[in-house]
């Protein structure tokens, strides 16, 4: 019998070993200019994986790189809007974007997020839950 090995998380985007960029920098992503602040990679390493890892955002269309934190849109092909200017809804954050995936919520800060956490919309209905089973 042949042992099935267990799925594993997409390869992370090989480590910088180039010198590091205090402060910003602009790299160019789907033609846009995007400002990045100092990472743990150099610029034309945070380049090439913006470039490989990108999403784009449902409503202004510019790309979502890995750092940005994000908000659900609600569609479905183009799920995620950048979550300082496009979201409309506040409690539509929904975490952060990786290197070409969501991390969740819980993902992102399980000391305060529970499992299964989807959005901030999720956070107020476990308060409420949590409440009304105090009051009982």
């Amino acid at each position: 019998m042949t042992a099935v090995a267990p799925r594993q998380a997409p390869p992370r985007f090989p480590v910088c070993t180039h010198e590091k960029v205090r402060g910003s920098f602009t790299i160019r992503v789907k033609g846009v200019d995007v400002v990045r602040t100092s990472s743990e990679r150099c610029p034309a390493c945070v380049q090439a994986c913006a470039e490989q890892c990108s999403t784009t955002c449902a409503v202004c269309t510019r790309p979502i790189v890995p750092g940005m934190l994000v908000g659900r849109s609600g569609r479905t092909d183009f799920p995620l809007v950048h979550d300082d200017t496009c979201v409309e809804d506040p409690n539509d954050f929904c975490g952060q974007w990786g290197e070409g995936r969501l991390i969740g919520l819980h993902e992102f800060n399980p000391h305060k997020y529970e499992p299964g956490t989807i959005t901030l919309h999720d956070v107020a209905r476990q308060q409420e839950h949590h409440e009304h089973r105090h009051h009982h």
